[in-house]
């Protein structure tokens, strides 16, 4: 009789992952937002001056402030214009081709200016080096609204 209440048991545990898993793979993703890629100047070098991204009328400008080294912390600013949408936050992911370097993900903090329609967010980065003595970094910077990621990707060559 124990036998068949640990068979019941385990049939009704096993029925309910299957349930479980095939109700989890078929439910829409109502939260996924569509990721914008904005167009970069291909010109600008971003370690040497502020690059300017464009998507229709919005304005997105991203500069160092300090000096960019590994293992030195120094400070980034994006400045935003002309989002009709509210930005829910900012962030920037360094990363290397075929290379994990751990998760370097920072947040930026909006300090707003009265006087003009701009919005500015800085955030403190500090990265490693690489075992391997690479230095072609991979900035992506992500702007999030409540429907959408307005995206940069900038290659780097940090020393």
């Amino acid at each position: 009789m124990k036998q068949i209440y640990q068979s019941i048991l385990i049939a009704v545990i096993v029925i309910s992952m299957i349930l479980g898993i095939k109700y989890y793979l078929n439910v829409p993703d109502n939260n996924r937002k569509e990721v914008v890629s904005l167009t970069d100047n291909k010109e600008c070098n971003q370690l040497k001056s502020e690059c300017e991204y464009k998507f229709g009328n919005k304005i997105i400008r991203i500069g160092f402030l300090d000096s960019v080294q590994t293992m030195k912390t120094f400070k980034v600013k994006v400045a935003v214009d002309n989002f009709d949408e509210e930005i829910t936050g900012i962030s920037a992911l360094f990363s290397m081709k075929s290379m994990d370097m751990g998760l370097n993900r920072f947040d930026f903090k909006k300090v707003s200016q009265e006087s003009t329609s701009l919005n500015n967010w800085y955030s403190s980065v500090l990265l490693p080096v690489c075992t391997t003595k690479r230095t072609d970094w991979i900035m992506t910077v992500n702007i999030e609204t409540q429907k959408k990621i307005y995206q940069t990707i900038t290659p780097l060559q940090i020393k």
